[in-house]
Protein backbone atom coordinates (compact mmCIF):
# COMPACT_ATOMS: atom_id res chain seq x y z
CA UNK A 1 0.00 0.00 0.00
CA UNK A 2 1.46 3.38 -0.97
CA UNK A 3 1.21 6.69 0.87
CA UNK A 4 -1.79 7.85 -1.15
CA UNK A 5 -3.72 4.66 -0.41
CA UNK A 6 -2.87 4.93 3.28
CA UNK A 7 -3.99 8.57 3.41
CA UNK A 8 -7.23 7.75 1.63
CA UNK A 9 -7.90 4.77 3.91
CA UNK A 10 -7.19 6.75 7.09
CA UNK A 11 -9.35 9.64 5.95
CA UNK A 12 -12.29 7.40 5.07
CA UNK A 13 -11.96 5.21 8.17
CA UNK A 14 -11.97 8.28 10.40
CA UNK A 15 -14.82 9.93 8.48
CA UNK A 16 -13.01 13.00 7.15
CA UNK A 17 -13.60 14.71 3.84
CA UNK A 18 -10.73 15.80 1.61
CA UNK A 19 -11.90 19.38 2.21
CA UNK A 20 -11.22 19.05 5.96
CA UNK A 21 -7.71 17.68 5.42
CA UNK A 22 -7.01 20.42 2.88
CA UNK A 23 -8.09 23.11 5.35
CA UNK A 24 -5.82 21.63 8.05
CA UNK A 25 -2.83 21.71 5.67
CA UNK A 26 -3.86 25.06 4.13
CA UNK A 27 -3.86 23.57 0.63
CA UNK A 28 -6.49 23.00 -2.02
CA UNK A 29 -8.72 19.93 -2.16
CA UNK A 30 -7.03 19.02 -5.43
CA UNK A 31 -3.72 18.69 -3.56
CA UNK A 32 -5.22 16.12 -1.19
CA UNK A 33 -6.79 14.33 -4.15
CA UNK A 34 -3.38 14.28 -5.86
CA UNK A 35 -1.77 12.84 -2.74
CA UNK A 36 -4.38 10.10 -2.54
CA UNK A 37 -4.14 9.16 -6.20
CA UNK A 38 -0.35 9.20 -6.14
CA UNK A 39 -0.08 12.03 -8.66
CA UNK A 40 1.97 14.05 -6.14
CA UNK A 41 3.71 13.24 -2.86
CA UNK A 42 3.44 15.45 0.23
CA UNK A 43 6.56 17.40 1.16
CA UNK A 44 8.24 16.70 4.50
CA UNK A 45 6.32 19.37 6.41
CA UNK A 46 2.97 18.19 5.02
CA UNK A 47 3.88 14.57 5.73
CA UNK A 48 4.57 15.41 9.38
CA UNK A 49 1.34 17.41 9.63
CA UNK A 50 -0.63 14.52 8.12
CA UNK A 51 0.93 12.08 10.58
CA UNK A 52 -0.02 14.37 13.47
CA UNK A 53 -3.53 14.86 12.11
CA UNK A 54 -4.18 11.12 11.81
CA UNK A 55 -2.22 10.24 14.98
CA UNK A 56 0.11 7.85 13.17
CA UNK A 57 3.83 7.91 12.49
CA UNK A 58 5.40 9.15 9.28
CA UNK A 59 6.83 5.63 8.95
CA UNK A 60 3.27 4.29 8.83
CA UNK A 61 2.30 6.79 6.12
CA UNK A 62 5.41 5.90 4.14
CA UNK A 63 4.65 2.17 4.38
CA UNK A 64 7.71 1.38 6.50
CA UNK A 65 5.62 -0.13 9.30
CA UNK A 66 2.15 -1.53 9.89
CA UNK A 67 2.11 0.00 13.39
CA UNK A 68 -0.44 2.81 13.43
CA UNK A 69 0.59 4.24 16.80
CA UNK A 70 1.84 7.81 16.79
CA UNK A 71 5.15 8.79 18.35
CA UNK A 72 3.22 10.60 21.11
CA UNK A 73 1.24 7.47 21.97
CA UNK A 74 4.43 5.40 22.12
CA UNK A 75 5.71 7.74 24.82
CA UNK A 76 2.51 7.44 26.88
CA UNK A 77 2.71 5.36 30.05
CA UNK A 78 1.84 1.71 29.52
CA UNK A 79 2.35 0.37 33.02
CA UNK A 80 3.74 2.07 36.10
CA UNK A 81 6.79 4.05 34.95
CA UNK A 82 7.15 2.25 31.62
CA UNK A 83 6.15 3.93 28.38
CA UNK A 84 4.78 1.80 25.55
CA UNK A 85 8.07 2.22 23.72
CA UNK A 86 9.90 0.78 26.76
CA UNK A 87 7.64 -2.27 26.66
CA UNK A 88 8.44 -2.71 22.96
CA UNK A 89 12.15 -2.48 23.72
CA UNK A 90 11.77 -5.18 26.39
CA UNK A 91 9.87 -7.39 23.95
CA UNK A 92 12.69 -6.99 21.44
CA UNK A 93 15.10 -8.57 23.94
CA UNK A 94 13.01 -11.67 24.69
CA UNK A 95 14.13 -15.10 23.64
CA UNK A 96 12.06 -16.78 20.95
CA UNK A 97 10.44 -19.08 23.50
CA UNK A 98 9.60 -16.22 25.88
CA UNK A 99 8.17 -14.24 22.98
CA UNK A 100 6.03 -17.26 22.05
CA UNK A 101 4.61 -17.39 25.61
CA UNK A 102 4.04 -13.65 25.63
CA UNK A 103 2.04 -13.84 22.41
CA UNK A 104 -0.04 -16.74 23.78
CA UNK A 105 -0.74 -14.75 26.94
CA UNK A 106 -1.72 -11.65 24.98
CA UNK A 107 -4.05 -13.67 22.79
CA UNK A 108 -5.68 -15.17 25.87
CA UNK A 109 -6.15 -11.69 27.38
CA UNK A 110 -7.62 -10.48 24.10
CA UNK A 111 -10.09 -13.37 23.98
CA UNK A 112 -10.99 -12.74 27.62
CA UNK A 113 -11.80 -9.12 26.80
CA UNK A 114 -13.96 -10.19 23.88
CA UNK A 115 -15.79 -12.72 26.02
CA UNK A 116 -16.32 -10.17 28.80
CA UNK A 117 -17.77 -7.74 26.28
CA UNK A 118 -20.13 -10.44 24.96
CA UNK A 119 -21.18 -11.34 28.49
CA UNK A 120 -21.86 -7.69 29.36
CA UNK A 121 -23.82 -7.18 26.15
CA UNK A 122 -25.85 -10.40 26.16
CA UNK A 123 -26.01 -11.28 29.83
CA UNK A 124 -24.55 -14.77 29.29
CA UNK A 125 -23.91 -16.69 32.46
CA UNK A 126 -20.45 -17.58 33.74
CA UNK A 127 -20.70 -21.17 32.45
CA UNK A 128 -21.11 -19.92 28.90
CA UNK A 129 -18.17 -17.58 29.40
CA UNK A 130 -16.03 -20.41 30.80
CA UNK A 131 -16.84 -22.53 27.76
CA UNK A 132 -15.88 -19.60 25.54
CA UNK A 133 -12.58 -19.19 27.35
CA UNK A 134 -11.83 -22.89 26.96
CA UNK A 135 -12.59 -22.64 23.24
CA UNK A 136 -10.35 -19.58 23.00
CA UNK A 137 -7.56 -21.42 24.78
CA UNK A 138 -7.90 -24.36 22.39
CA UNK A 139 -7.67 -21.94 19.48
CA UNK A 140 -4.52 -20.39 20.95
CA UNK A 141 -2.92 -23.78 21.46
CA UNK A 142 -3.82 -24.80 17.93
CA UNK A 143 -2.39 -21.63 16.36
CA UNK A 144 0.77 -21.74 18.48
CA UNK A 145 1.60 -25.21 17.18
CA UNK A 146 1.31 -24.14 13.55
Amino acid sequence: MNIGERLSELRRDLGYKQKEIAAYLSVGVSTISNYETGTHQPDLESLCMLADFFHVSTDYLLGRTKLTLSIDSLNEPAYEELAKVDVLKMMDQLTELDYHYLVKTLRMLHYQQQLDAIQNRTGENSTDTAIGIAEAAATIDKTSKE
